[in-house]
């Protein structure tokens, strides 16, 4: 994915923080506990991310201007999807990714997946 897909097609809209805001309060909050590690793979803007009320939040995304939308107390990381072993293995409760995956080749979104692995521990959701 070219990183001026941020700037041509999709364009920082203040509509998904509102939806995303929305999604946290009346849907994930009741699935992500306050002490959990979350990661949102393909973060864009960081509007899921930045709604979540965690004890550790992670954002990864190829992005190189990610760094400069999430909130503060989110690590960033600028690095493709599969690109995890920035993170600890056994630390993420709660993985998440929106419109990510159909922009990832079939080699990538497997390396995605098989880096995510080792990073949840046993009973993670």
């Amino acid at each position: 994915m070219s990183n001026d897909y941020h700037g041509s097609r999709l364009t920082q809209d203040p509509r998904r923080n509102v939806l995303w805001s929305a999604l946290w309060r009346y849907y994930f909050k009741n699935r992500i506990a306050p002490g959990d590690c979350v990661l949102d793979i393909g973060s864009g803007y960081g509007d899921f991310i930045n709604n979540v009320a965690a004890a550790r939040r992670l954002a990864v995304d190829t992005w190189v201007q990610l760094p400069d939308h999430v909130a503060p107390g989110v690590e960033a990381h600028v690095g493709p999807a599969g690109d995890l072993g920035w993170i600890e293995d056994g630390v993420v409760d709660f993985a998440f990714a929106s419109n990510l995956f159909e922009h990832l080749s079939q080699e990538a979104f497997a390396a995605t997946l098989a880096a995510l692995g080792p990073k949840l521990p046993l009973g993670a959701r």
